[in-house]
């Protein structure tokens, strides 16, 4: 059964990396880890992307999935 994800990806100022709120995006998908890999993968390709993209512990983008509770009426 496929879930909905609150995809979210850090966003910084390119001077001294400041927190500059979130890019966020919604996803239904019944494999989020592909997603988010995919999302890392996409930010990685664009040259300096440590600019404007938060950077996570592992020195990857920081893209972070949440899942969303959904009640059908």
């Amino acid at each position: 059964m496929k879930k909905i994800y609150k995809i979210k990806v850090e966003l910084v100022t390119a001077d001294w990396g400041r927190f500059n709120g979130y890019d966020e995006t919604y996803v239904r998908t019944d494999n989020v880890t592909a997603v988010v890999e995919a999302k890392k993968a996409e930010i990685e390709k664009i040259d300096a992307w440590w600019m404007s993209y938060g950077e996570a512990e592992d020195g990857r983008p920081k893209v972070t999935a949440e899942e969303l509770d959904v009640i059908e009426a």
